[in-house]
């Protein structure tokens, strides 16, 4: 073992140049290679070929494989036969349907005097007005944004941002910060009746070199428009890892994580972003808000790190963070079992939730969600439909068990051989507990090579005439069970009142001593009488009435932006905004970032 004194270890660091420039998965014109008109990537959609549905493109292990079951399983989900489905395209947005951008060629001479770029082009301006909320599919196939950014602004650095804040500040600008883009809460959109402000898009993806790491003190610092994939494949080749995999990983940025206080897959072994988070800097329109010391920890007042953390693009512009990091795990094990129903599964997690080391990461999905999974699985060879089918109906006849009730968990773990052996005993045990059967890896290894495909699926489900959301409470596991019967109850008596196709899909993604994270995904089929989205936003609103009642958090990872604005003052209470308002007014006077999240409703149009 290496000690900390080896001078060897300062000629290894000298050999890697920094900061190491990393190729971007994000051109400054994104949508040469982004779907502006949906999620992920152009070259990536699904269309209906030879009978089948296929995922084109050839980024994913699933791509160019005919689905089998995908017909038979939407038919009996959403009563909805593909047959003849073809990708929809989304209505042109024209410049000539929004209001006039407002001009502001002295500030263009500024950005090119300091040799910032910058962009008035429309097409790239429309793309960065909104995120990935289910709202903005709706606008881009029914309607008009509410606002779009007067110009795109590509800053390379640190140093970058300092000027365009102060140019914001100096021209009484309005700036959003944007990063991948990813943001499902509407927190991009700028919604208020006010059009003569200049409205500046600051784009953050050209920041995206690791400025250094130090493999002593296990630190690396980066540009926060990395890209989670872009982050750890470059950590991972220098024998590191982060840790931190949301289903956006692709596409989701550093900053971004830290501003909407993110969640991964892999909680349990490595965290959450504020987990990881050693050091943030954020630019304000005051200055920069930065520590100056780098220390594992420090008691010396307010941690003034968590005020970047969670602040959602309204304090400041995130251009670097110092994160923990970790030696990239020799070995990684999935696996697999099904239990009976769904409460067993449920309790099954809770029972993890008190091991002592536990897998990296481990979730347990309904019926529903189950089907839904079965739906996408692609063709397989003779054999491995036949080791399919053993387990599947050997599972029924063997141990009795029902196939539209059963329940399934899948779980990873990384680290040495040994310790996987230890920490998969004791999964395994607490599932037999509860009825679980093991049912092999290979089902867990294809679901989580699903994850980033996943989000694919709600351009599919739009252009079938469905809207999709999700909504992801934190809940005690106290009350986590019945939470969960609270929403199914609740969904069933609309469904039953409204007379509506619909689906309700319920998984838990993360656990916790305490709790858990639990998944609601919903939608609801076109609607006779009244707009789709109204109804889909009452049924919303219903389900968080539940949610609060039951003592739950309405957003364990997604944030609050816009979407669960109504009910951020209930969340903190009445002296928790104030206390905000304060943190705002004393770092934006101003109110140049004045995207709207976590402010009063009042001077917000409908959404």
């Amino acid at each position: 073992m290496k000690s900390i004194t080896d001078s060897k270890d300062n000629e290894n660091k000298k050999a890697i140049k920094f900061p190491i420039n990393v190729k971007n998965v994000f051109p400054k014109h994104r949508q040469q290679v982004l779907n502006e008109n949906g999620w992920g990537f152009r070259d990536c959609y699904f269309t209906f070929e030879n009978d089948f549905l296929v995922l084109k493109g050839g980024r994913y292990e699933m791509c160019n494989k005919p689905l089998l079951n995908a017909r038979a399983s939407l038919l009996e989900l959403l009563n909805a036969d593909i047959t003849n489905y073809k990708p929809t395209r989304n209505p042109v947005h024209n410049e000539s349907d929004y209001p006039p951008r407002v001009e502001n060629k002295t500030f263009y001479k500024e950005l090119q005097n300091s040799k910032i770029e910058f962009s008035l082009n429309f097409d790239d301006r429309l793309l960065r007005c909104r995120g990935q909320a289910s709202k903005d599919f709706y606008i881009l196939r029914y309607g008009k944004f509410k606002r779009v950014p007067d110009i795109v602004v590509f800053p390379k650095s640190h140093e970058d941002v300092v000027m365009v804040v102060e140019l914001a500040k100096k021209y009484c600008s309005v700036l959003v910060p944007y990063g991948g883009g990813t943001s499902t809460t509407m927190s991009l959109n700028y919604l208020k009746d006010e059009y003569e402000r200049f409205f500046i898009s600051l784009d953050t993806t050209q920041m995206n070199r690791i400025l250094w790491f130090d493999k002593i003190s296990m630190m690396a610092c980066l540009e926060a428009g990395i890209s989670g994939k872009d982050l750890e494949d470059n950590l991972q080749n220098h024998g590191l890892t982060l840790g931190h995999d949301p289903d956006s990983i692709e596409l989701s940025t550093l900053g971004g994580w830290v501003a909407t206080k993110s969640a991964g897959m892999k909680q349990l072994k490595y965290g959450n972003i504020e987990d990881m988070v050693k050091k943030i800097t954020l630019v304000t329109s005051v200055g920069v808000l930065e520590k100056n010391f780098l220390v594992p920890r420090a008691s010396i007042g307010p941690d003034f790190d968590c005020i970047a953390l969670g602040s959602e693009g309204t304090l400041g512009v995130i251009t670097k963070v110092v994160v923990k990091v970790h030696p990239k795990p020799t070995c990684k094990r999935y696996g697999t079992m099904v239990f009976p129903n769904f409460e067993k599964g449920v309790n099954f997690m809770h029972e993890v939730s008190k091991l002592t080391t536990r897998p990296t990461s481990i979730r347990v999905i309904d019926n529903v969600h189950y089907r839904f999974g079965f739906a996408f699985q692609h063709n397989r060879n003779f054999f491995g439909k036949f080791v399919d089918m053993i387990n599947i109906f050997g599972g029924q006849i063997l141990y009795r068990l029902d196939i539209k009730k059963i329940s399934m968990t899948t779980y990873l773990i990384e680290g040495e051989k040994d310790e996987i052996n230890e920490i998969e005993s004791q999964v395994k045990r607490c599932g037999t507990i509860h009825g679980g059967i093991v049912i092999g890896a290979k089902y867990a290894e294809r679901a989580y090579q699903l994850t980033m495909t996943n989000c694919y699926l709600r351009d599919l489900f739009f252009d079938l005439g469905f809207v999709f959301d999700s909504i992801e409470p934190s809940i005690v596991w106290k009350k986590c069970w019945s939470l969960i019967k609270a929403i199914e109850k609740s969904w069933k008596d609309e469904m039953d009142k409204r007379k509506i196709l619909n689906v309700l899909a319920i998984r838990i993604s993360q656990v916790y001593d305490t709790g858990a994270c639990v998944y609601f995904y919903y939608g609801i089929g076109p609607t006779k009488d009244r707009d789709q989205f109204e109804v889909f936003e009452e049924l919303t609103d219903t389900l968080r009435v539940v949610i609060l009642n039951h003592g739950g958090c309405l957003s364990h990872h997604h944030g609050i932006g816009k979407k669960s604005l109504k009910y951020y003052p209930k969340a903190v209470s009445s002296i928790g905004v104030d206390v905000f308002n304060s943190i705002k007014k004393a770092l934006d006077p101003q109110n140049i970032f004045d995207v709207g999240n976590f402010e009063s409703d009042k001077n917000m149009t409908k959404m």
